[in-house]
């Protein structure tokens, strides 16, 4: 019996799916705050571009990838920004 429960556990954990610590989560709250700015150069842009007038793809492109750019970078500071309140949270 204990050696089923012991290869079960090195399954479990050589599958990954052994409970794991949760790591730091994202600040949402500015997230959320920040990411409307991204959204609202987004559609200036599109609004300029005159995506209705045909095939936008080629030209619109580089305001997709913007866009992505802009949340991807927000993600990771926000994320960031957190950790570091904890960290100065933990040292006071």
């Amino acid at each position: 019996m204990a050696l089923t429960t012991s290869l079960l556990a090195l399954i479990l954990i050589w599958a990954g799916t052994a409970a794991k610590k949760p790591g730091p989560t994202c600040d949402q709250h500015e997230f959320e705050r920040n990411v409307h700015d991204c959204l609202s150069d987004f559609n200036k842009s599109m609004e300029t571009s005159g995506y209705q007038d045909g095939c936008p793809w080629p030209t619109v492109r580089r305001f997709y990838v913007k866009l992505k750019n802009c949340v991807d970078n927000l993600a990771v500071a926000s994320w960031s920004t957190h950790r570091h309140r904890g960290f100065q949270n933990a040292l006071h």
